[in-house]
């Protein structure tokens, strides 16, 4: 917990300008990083606990499109922490 409470410090203490740098940065969910298996470890086991590592074609070209639209439309990606979802054997 004291590194998670060091995180959030240092994000909510940090310049705007540094925080959205980090919104940025952020990979699209089931995107091209996620498909060329270029995510860190731990997103690949949230965005898989979902199946969203499982995705057809059809599916990834759907979820970039998204997330296109999301991030033209609000100027940074779509961010949601998959790891607090349920996984897709609950859904």
């Amino acid at each position: 917990q004291a590194v998670t409470a060091s995180f959030e410090s240092a994000v909510n203490t940090a310049p705007r300008e540094k925080q959205d740098r980090l919104l940025l940065a952020h990979p699209d969910l089931a995107g091209k990083l996620a498909r060329a298996g270029q995510l860190t470890p731990a997103s690949t086991r949230e965005q898989s606990r979902l199946g969203l590592n499982q995705l057809s074609d059809t599916e990834f070209a759907e979820f970039d499109r998204l997330n296109r639209a999301y991030r033209e439309r609000f100027g940074f990606p779509f961010i949601v922490c998959v790891g607090l979802l349920p996984d897709r054997s609950q859904l």
